[in-house]
């Protein structure tokens, strides 16, 4: 579903960004044992990008399961540290093994997920804490307007403002914390024309809340495109603040926005 023209919407180990291989490889599963790839190894970083631009790390989240006692003794972090607590000490997120949920503060943040995926929703979660504390001083005013939340493949409307004359990115992070691209497909134009852009999309199953992130600078970001064109499709949730921090221009402004969903 679109509202702007030509707009389309497209486990223990962890995602390493590494520079080596050719175009187009620079996301690759780690081996067991191996370590992450440094900040600048990162294939996609803007020019000047380096190894002191790097992002700050995903805070310690806080998980509970409920209903099946040591259903998580077995979890592996991926990029947030995990802190295994009882549900009855004010956890972060609390697991259903058995109806395969993820809840935060009671609203369900990702559907039908398993045991070895629950660290992909810690990193989700962990991600959007940290995104509005780490762009403060450069946010960017993304909502979502109409209805809080949308029911099946019903279509959010998402609007950022300040954008007259400036490049932007947009893409989201599901509950399950993959990554999907959103804004410029194609031949999509890089610079908005209008103060305000507007587009919706449609959820896609399990239909769990949608992170949007939008980036918005005076000239094009093909790095960023390339990185989350490399993100997309995958559960690298974990990876995000990185590529901010090496593939968005000094001048950009960050903003993102949670659009709850339900089947």
């Amino acid at each position: 579903m679109r509202a702007c023209p030509g707009l389309t919407l497209a486990c223990a180990a962890a995602l390493a960004l590494v520079a080596a291989g050719p175009a187009r490889s620079g996301v690759r599963l780690l081996a067991p044992g191996e370590e992450m790839a440094p900040l600048d190894a990162f294939r996609f970083s803007r020019p000047g990008a380096s190894g002191s631009d790097k992002a700050p790390q995903l805070a310690p989240v806080r998980v509970a399961a409920e209903g099946e006692a040591g259903a998580l003794e077995r979890l592996t972090p991926r990029a947030a540290p995990i802190e295994i607590v009882e549900p009855s000490q004010n956890p972060d997120l609390v697991v259903d093994i058995a109806a395969r949920l993820v809840r935060v503060r009671g609203e369900i943040i990702a559907r039908d997920v398993g045991a070895d995926e629950v660290a992909a929703v810690v990193d989700r979660f962990a991600l959007g804490e940290a995104l509005p504390r780490a762009f403060a001083r450069r946010s960017l005013p993304v909502r979502v307007t109409g209805s809080g939340t949308r029911h099946g493949s019903e279509a959010a409307q998402i609007e950022v403002s300040g954008v007259a004359g400036r490049a932007l990115v947009l893409f989201s992070v599901s509950g399950e914390g993959v990554v999907r691209e959103l804004y410029p497909l194609g031949g999509e134009p890089r610079v908005v024309a209008e103060p305000t852009f507007r587009a919706s999309f449609g959820a896609r199953p399990p239909y769990g809340a949608d992170l949007i992130v939008a980036v918005a600078a005076a000239a094009p970001m093909p790095a960023l495109e390339d990185g989350v064109r490399e993100l997309a499709g995958r559960p690298a949730a974990g990876q995000v603040l990185q590529l901010l921090a090496l593939a968005a221009p000094p001048d950009a402004r960050i903003g993102a926005v949670v659009v709850p969903g339900a089947p």
